[in-house]
């Protein structure tokens, strides 16, 4: 006896009780959708193939040229000068960082903290600055 596939769609379900938790065919065809068997996966994927740059030791001719212009700076604050400054940022998940350009309003530098503070409220550690400029207004 050979069974066609014909002779068998429209037949009753044997088991009527299951039809019951599945009224909707897609509400039935939904128990074989497929899950995320590693949830996360995709996000560590991504993360681990974001590129950071690593740290540059400055020479020190560059580094007594940045405390040269750190001191004008120091002794032109009341002014509150325009600067450009590059600094480098740690990346707070992996290894490395970024180099950032920032240009503004001076407006303190503590000393004790090691920290230029300028007229948006950007805090900039001095000893990550890499390149440091004064604007002209």
């Amino acid at each position: 006896m050979i069974f066609l596939y014909r002779n068998i769609l429209n037949m009753p379900y044997p088991n009527p009780e299951i039809e019951k938790d599945f009224p909707d065919a897609v509400l039935r065809g939904a128990q074989f959708a497929p899950f995320a068997a590693l949830t996360g996966h995709d996000e560590a994927i991504s993360e681990t193939a974001r590129l950071t740059d690593g740290e540059i030791l400055l020479s020190e001719s560059r580094q007594e040229e940045i405390n040269r212009v750190l001191q004008y700076l120091l002794e032109h604050l009341c002014e509150q000068p325009n600067i450009s400054v590059t600094y480098f940022v740690p990346d707070t998940k992996k290894q490395g960082g970024a180099y950032i350009t920032k240009q503004g309003t001076l407006i303190k530098i503590r000393t004790t903290e090691q920290k230029l503070l300028l007229a948006d409220s950007t805090e900039i550690f001095i000893p990550r600055i890499v390149s440091l400029e004064i604007l002209k207004k």
